[in-house]
């Protein structure tokens, strides 16, 4: 039984005392949880069979019945809403790293697009979770027609500088571009004229140089409770990027 409606069911039947005990109960829950029938009715200046009347009236047998239901309702709404209050904070931090995505210029998403759009073959390269990113944008772009081939193991991208074509475009999604496979396969790219992007957060500076495209994504948002790790942002990006590729597509056709 639902307490508080069943009180407002029977509102209609309240006396002007039952109204009083009544609304007491609603804005101070806490005479309840301290005061006794007596040291309730005292500060109500009401009687205390007045009170035993109104805890039937709300159909129980009496005030011990009456409050032990009543705090017990009142503490599965509050749990309720400190986890409510819980999920809120952790939303404005996923809020915050949506923002922080925000804050990149519109440009990078379109030229980037238009790369993909104009190569003969794009392919996505990371290590780890930095593959995911490539394997999302795999996934995203297929129904558009654009296959997008991820490469996520150093034996399987190691050579690829010297088999991708001139208007090939390769991607690569690295937070820090300091692994060796991944260093050495950008370095190559440079040295071979091919197209390439460094989708990253940290890099290395010793390998921007080899860069023909950097984007830079906002580092990690952390705090006490919770992080959004750069591999996440990469996420959204490519999620963002896609949007922008399905917009850019409709006004191709």
């Amino acid at each position: 039984m639902n307490i508080l409606k069943q009180m407002v069911i029977n509102i209609d039947n309240f006396t002007s005392t039952d109204k009083k005990i009544y609304k007491a109960l609603l804005e101070f829950p806490q005479l309840i949880e301290r005061d006794s029938i007596a040291q309730l009715a005292s500060y109500l200046k009401v009687s205390p069979s007045s009170i035993m009347r109104f805890c039937q009236k709300a159909g129980y047998s009496g005030y011990s019945e009456f409050k032990f239901e009543y705090l017990k309702q009142l503490n599965a709404f509050n749990e309720s809403k400190q986890k409510k209050s819980i999920l809120e904070f952790f939303l404005s931090i996923y809020t915050q790293t949506l923002e922080e995505i925000g804050n990149l210029d519109e440009n990078i998403f379109i030229n980037l697009c238009e790369e993909i759009y104009n190569s003969k073959n794009t392919r996505c390269v990371g290590n780890g979770k930095s593959s995911l990113p490539g394997d999302k944008l795999k996934l995203n772009l297929a129904p558009y027609g654009k296959e997008i081939i991820s490469l996520n193991d150093v034996c399987l991208y190691r050579d690829l500088p010297k088999i991708i074509q001139d208007d090939d475009l390769t991607i690569f999604f690295s937070v820090t571009a300091r692994s060796i496979g991944i260093y050495e396969c950008i370095k190559e790219c440079y040295e071979f004229n091919k197209k390439s992007v460094l989708v990253t957060c940290l890099p290395d500076k010793k390998i921007l140089k080899y860069v023909n495209n950097v984007i830079y994504i906002p580092k990690k948002v952390q705090n006490k409770y919770l992080i959004t790790d750069s591999h996440a942002m990469m996420i959204i990006f490519v999620d963002l990027l896609s949007n922008y590729y399905t917009n850019f597509i409709t006004n191709q056709l």
